[in-house]
């Protein structure tokens, strides 16, 4: 900035620090630059009163602030000089003194590196410059806004060569000074390493009021105090130089100094180095001063991640510094870095982001998520690796509530169904899991269509914990069910699983049948509160057809099972595709038990077996998926078995091709991120023992760990056939059976077994009675 009039200042000055009243002869202010409020620091010299003498001192500093370029001395930005007054503008400081007033209590971590920052700006003036600052004190050390100690006050600044003035501020001035032969007996630096033995003595008590206090050190750390005798010890030549006082001074040797010492070399540190360096970072800086981590090193890692090649290295330390920034400076600094790590092929960098989406998923715009980040999340669904697929999934816990409905019933629906029939137990549980959570994202049409067929799928499992995912996915989704929906369609397929093999399973289906019971039994009592039928006479979301498939079912079952074949007793003449399914289950004697999760066995003894192994019920038992209580619940389909409602992804059968099981590989950093080409088929998906250690994975997270078991337990009545290739919210289906007896053959079949028991049990008696021999007891014979 030239010449100019201070009405002209491009500056407005603000508040004034007080505390530098009458101890310098700048008016120090805050200030900000009018053309884009840039924060500054305003020194300002007003010489109207004939003031030549401090005049001609305010451009001696100006002029030398002006030309330093040193990380330890206050950066230069702008000055304006008229024939009365200067106005210099600097970086954004603060006096020492009024940074120390402000803190609660001296941190000592942030002294010790303050005091190396000035000896290291003393060095530089001292030995390379061949200059003497002639000023140290706490009035001319400023702290920049990362909490750098930085030098000013350069109003006394002369060559050592050139005499001291025969007046300057006494009270700093060493013993030597005034006295002739004084340069012959001092060291370039024995001048202000005196006066840094004051800085430090006003540090820890306050603006020294006289030379003589310097003899009080009773509060200067006790590491400290050797060195500070020695450099307001009276002979000049014992000071040490800066440079041996950073070398020797314990108080200094610190991890605050020594990260500070290598963030200063990072940029010339090798890849591996660097790595090392970032890693071991994050581990200190909870213990490290707000300011220092947001202004110093969070713009030192960024650089590194852009310039460095640093990777997912900085992400921890990036999260945790990024809660120190606001919301806008967040979006500027952060979410660029994050959606770039986004796009990274490298699983270990995909694993670290998806497991910390939490730390930063507030700061993610929907915008963002949805047309930058969400495709290449996507890539982990089909990745070869478990632990990759099994860390996306978890992630679209958070991330679904920041997609677009249209990506969500297009894309991410279509990803859950695939890992619905994951070789990994775990991920089957948890995809379920993730699907109850995420139930108010979807559309209502999609919902509708959706969520019974996924969670009946979960129900069907071999794996324990993922049919538990299944009943609580159910309970979850309670409120999005229409009673019609309750009594045919939920409750119905919960109920099998009131005799699974594991009791956490049967314990939990009992308490979500309750819950739905007392549903249904709340609208019984208030039927005026039921849901409005259409004009079909049905309710909304009510499966077309199953009332009366339900009624045909039970009647042919009991007529069947009482031998009733009058007309009087037969039911009406049922279509053409109602006779066909009604053929199939007519016989009482059918044994094909399609559950949603596999039989208990029941043992029963011969002496009371009647002969009634099933009751009357039996004839509503699924029939390979083809009686409209299979597969595919909520669609309706036509005589070629296709689908003629529902997304069109459940009839996509290209997510199953051959190839074998995927096994979980180490994860090493580097790797490449690679689709799965070769996932399993559907015929062979559980034919092979699952290579998920744990099942689960490694998540401290309750939501997900909750239904932990050991993956090992397999059901042993498990469902391993009957796969609809051509659904892919198929269920799993016991093997069909291959021989029906009808319902003679079963009365026939009956007589001949109670025959046979009561021919054994005379046997047996009979047996008995030849056995039997007299004993004498007590001379008294008695037949046993």
């Amino acid at each position: 900035m030239g010449q100019g009039q201070g009405k002209d200042l491009p500056y407005e000055i603000e508040d004034k620090y007080e505390c530098l009243i009458g101890k310098t002869v700048w008016s120090v202010h805050k200030g900000k630059r009018k053309s884009d409020n840039l924060a500054v620091t305003l020194f300002v010299f007003d010489g109207s009163e004939g003031r030549e003498q401090e005049m001609k001192a305010a451009k001696t500093a100006y002029v030398r602030l002006k030309t330093f370029r040193h990380p330890n001395v206050i950066k230069f930005i702008d000055g304006m000089e008229t024939e009365t007054t200067l106005t210099v503008a600097t970086e954004p400081v603060t006096p020492l003194e009024e940074f120390l007033r402000q803190k609660d209590g001296k941190n000592e971590l942030e002294i010790s590196w303050g005091l190396h920052q000035i000896s290291k700006g003393l060095t530089f003036l001292n030995e390379d410059c061949s200059l003497v600052h002639a000023n140290i004190c706490l009035s001319s050390v400023f702290v920049d806004q990362a909490g750098e100690w930085k030098l000013g006050g350069f109003e006394s600044i002369r060559p050592f060569s050139d005499p001291p003035p025969p007046e300057g501020q006494r009270v700093y001035d060493p013993p030597e000074a005034g006295k002739p032969n004084a340069l012959k007996r001092a060291e370039k630096w024995s001048w202000d390493m005196w006066g840094f033995g004051c800085l430090i003595w006003e540090i820890f008590n306050g603006p020294l009021p006289r030379s003589s206090s310097l003899k009080s050190t009773s509060k200067i750390p006790k590491s400290l105090v050797a060195h500070y005798c020695e450099l307001v010890g009276a002979n000049p030549k014992s000071r040490p130089s800066p440079a041996s006082f950073i070398k020797n001074c314990a108080f200094m040797d610190n991890q605050f100094v020594t990260t500070n010492l290598k963030l200063d070399e990072m940029q010339f540190m090798d890849q591996s180095q660097r790595l090392v360096f970032i890693k071991s970072l994050n581990q200190s800086l909870d213990t490290f001063p707000k300011e220092f981590g947001k202004f110093k090193i969070l713009p030192l890692l960024l650089n590194a991640f852009e310039f460095g090649g640093a990777g997912s290295a900085i992400l921890p330390p990036l999260l945790k510094l990024g809660k120190l920034l606001d919301t806008s400076e967040y979006q500027s600094k952060i979410i660029p870095c994050l959606v770039k790590l986004f796009s990274s092929t490298e699983r270990s960098t995909r694993i670290h982001l998806l497991q910390q989406v939490g730390q930063f998923i507030e700061h993610l715009q929907p915008s963002v998520v949805d047309a930058q980040i969400f495709p290449h999340v996507a890539e982990g669904f089909s990745d070869t690796v478990p632990a990759v697929r099994e860390a996306t999934v978890k992630a679209m816990v958070l991330l679904t509530p920041k997609l677009s409905e249209k990506t969500i019933d297009s894309q991410l629906l279509k990803h859950f169904a695939t890992l619905q029939t994951d070789s990994q137990a775990g991920i089957r549980t948890n995809t379920t899991i993730c699907l109850g959570k995420v139930i108010s994202c979807m559309s209502k049409s999609t919902r509708q269509k959706v969520i019974l067929a996924a969670f009946v799928r979960a129900l069907r499992d071999p794996f324990p914990p993922a049919r538990t995912a299944g009943i609580v996915a159910m309970s979850q989704a309670a409120s999005y069910y229409q009673p019609t929906e309750m009594a045919t369609r939920v409750i119905p397929a919960i109920a099998p699983l009131t005799l699974d093999p594991e009791k956490d399973v049967r314990d939990k289906a009992f308490q979500v049948i309750h819950l739905f019971l007392s549903e249904l039994q709340y609208y019984s009592d208030h039927p005026e509160e039921l849901p409005k039928a259409d004009s079909s006479g049905s309710y909304s979301g009510a499966v077309v057809g199953t009332a009366s498939s339900f009624a045909g079912w039970a009647y042919t079952s009991l007529a069947s099972r009482l031998g009733r074949t009058g007309k009087d007793d037969a039911p009406q003449p049922p279509k053409e595709k109602e006779k066909e399914e009604t053929k199939k289950v007519s016989s009482p004697q059918q044994k094909s038990r399609n559950r949603e999760s596999p039989p208990v066995e029941r043992k029963v003894k011969e002496e009371n077996d009647d002969g009634d192994d099933d009751d009357e019920w039996a004839a509503l038992e699924e029939d390979g998926g083809k009686d409209g209580w299979g597969d595919d619940w909520g669609e309706k389909k036509d005589d070629n078995n296709k689908s003629s409602g529902g997304l069109s992804f459940f009839d996509d059968d290209s997510a199953w091709d051959s190839g074998d099981v995927v096994g979980e590989t180490e994860i090493k950093p580097g790797a490449n991120f690679v689709k799965d080409s070769t996932r399993p088929s559907a015929s062979s998906l559980f034919s092979k023992k699952s290579d998920d250690k744990d099942g689960w994975g490694d998540d401290d997270d309750a939501d997900w760990s909750a239904l932990d078991a050991d993956p090992k337990t397999t059901d042993k009545n498990s469902n391993t056939g009957g796969w609809d290739d051509d659904d892919e919210w198929a269920s799993f289906e016991d093997p069909k059976p291959t021989k029906v007896a009808s319902g003679m053959d079963r009365a026939k079949q009956r007589d001949q077994r109670r025959q046979k028991q009561k021919e054994a049990k005379e046997r047996r008696a009979l047996e008995a009675g030849k056995k039997s021999r007299p004993l004498k007891l007590g001379g008294v014979k008695k037949v046993d």
